[in-house]
């Protein structure tokens, strides 16, 4: 069962009148403020486990960007093409480009 305690990092905690904690390596941060021990009074007591995010293996092989860090690019935003037994979104990349084979 996931508890505040056993939280991994990126995990969400809900607040009765919207926004959110995200747990860190510190604590419980606001989603517009600062880090605390715990989320606030507010909390509805709901955990939201972190979604993790992958773009298409077969994409990452046929692209020229494929010896590149992809790791900034918004693959939250992404459609979804799949999801994994452990619950990773499998997307379909918007920066893929085709490389050219000779």
């Amino acid at each position: 069962m996931l508890t505040l305690e056993n939280a991994p990092i990126g995990t969400k905690a809900l607040a009765i009148g919207g926004g959110h904690w995200v747990r860190t390596e510190r604590g419980w941060k606001w989603c517009t403020g600062a880090t605390f021990p715990r989320p606030g009074g507010d909390w509805n007591g709901e955990l939201i486990k972190p979604v993790n995010f992958q773009p298409k293996g077969s994409q990452c092989t046929a692209c020229k960007h494929r010896n590149g860090p992809c790791s900034h690019l918004p693959f939250h935003k992404m459609p979804v093409c799949n999801t994994l037994p452990d619950g990773t979104k499998v997307v379909i990349c918007r920066e893929f480009e085709r490389r050219n084979v000779k």
